[in-house]
């Protein structure tokens, strides 16, 4: 979210995360993609994650109130799975 917000106020972003080899990471990563000053060459598909993370909000119109919904593996990234590149 974060990322998206910057790239949308004109700032040149690159993401390093990592998100499943799935359904909804391939979602993820086309919501990244459609993102104009936001790269996603450095995004780490990984197929031991058994479900990218997604959020969920739910809202009231009646109480304006919102709830939150997260639901991720919290699947670290590994120094192994870093490229030294990323950071020229």
């Amino acid at each position: 979210n974060t990322a998206a917000c910057l790239s949308r106020l004109g700032v040149s972003v690159r993401l390093i995360s990592k998100i499943g080899d799935d359904a909804n990471g391939e979602k993820i990563l086309q919501g990244l993609r459609d993102e104009t000053n936001l790269q996603t060459d450095c995004l780490i598909r990984s197929s031991t994650v058994v479900s990218s993370p997604m959020s969920y909000v739910i809202v009231d119109r009646q109480t304006n109130t919102r709830t939150c919904l997260f639901s991720a593996d919290h699947e670290e990234i590994l120094l192994d799975d870093i490229r030294m590149h990323w950071f020229e």
